[in-house]
C-alpha cells in the first residue's frame, strides 16, 4: 500500500510481473501518463512504463505512441508485442495505481480541500518512488500528464524521501521542457 504525502490518499500500486529489478544496471527512462476524467465519470488511472534508454528505437519500431493516437486493437497489439519478443528479452515493464471516484470525491470535498492536481502529483511521485524502490535505474522521467504543468514538479519530487542513501539525478521532460533534479 503506497502512502502518499497527504496522509489521506492511499491506494495500492500494482506492478508488472518483471518490474522488480527490471534492467537494474542499464539507465532507464520512465514515462508517466494518466487516464480518466475524474470522480464524475469513474476512476483515474496513473501508470508508468520503464524501458532502457537505448531501446527507444525498438519501441518506435513496435509502434509505441500516445495511446490516444492508436486504435484499441493497435494498443493491444503493441502491448502484446512488447512482452513477446523473439529474443525473449522484455524491453518494457510497468506499474499503475487506480484512484477510485469515491477517493477522489472525498479528497476534493473534505474540509481542507485536496485538488485533483495534488492527487495527480502524488500519484506520479509514488510511481517514480516505486520504480526506484524496485532497483530500477531511472535516469529520465517523461511526464505526459498535467502534473508537469504545475510549477515545481521536479522540486516536489526532490523533496520526497527516497529509499537508499545514494543520490539519483533525473531529467524531467515534457515536450520542450528539460530540467534536472537530484533525489
Amino acid at each position: 500500500m503506497a502512502y502518499l504525502r497527504s496522509g489521506f490518499v492511499s491506494s495500492e500500486i500494482v506492478v508488472g510481473p518483471d518490474f522488480k529489478n527490471f534492467n537494474s544496471v542499464l539507465p532507464c527512462v520512465l514515462g508517466i501518463d494518466e487516464a480518466g476524467r475524474g470522480p464524475v465519470l469513474g476512476p483515474m488511472v496513473y501508470a508508468c512504463a520503464v524501458s532502457p534508454v537505448d531501446k527507444t528505437d525498438q519501441l518506435k519500431e513496435l509502434g509505441v505512441d500516445d495511446s490516444k493516437l492508436l486504435t484499441e486493437t493497435k494498443r493491444l497489439e503493441v502491448f502484446n508485442s512488447m512482452g513477446n519478443r523473439d529474443d525473449g528479452k522484455k524491453i518494457v515493464s510497468y506499474a499503475y495505481k487506480v484512484l477510485s471516484a469515491r477517493l477522489i470525491s472525498c479528497a476534493m470535498l473534505r474540509r481542507c480541500k485536496y485538488s485533483l492536481n495534488e492527487l495527480s502529483h502524488e500519484s506520479a511521485i509514488a510511481l517514480i518512488k516505486e520504480a526506484l524502490d524496485n532497483n530500477i535505474n531511472v535516469t529520465e522521467v517523461c511526464a505526459l500528464v498535467t502534473v508537469n504543468v504545475m510549477a515545481g514538479f521536479g522540486q516536489i519530487i526532490s523533496l520526497e524521501h527516497c529509499s537508499g542513501d545514494e543520490e539519483h539525478t533525473l531529467r524531467f521532460k515534457e515536450r520542450n521542457l528539460v530540467s534536472e533534479t537530484h533525489l
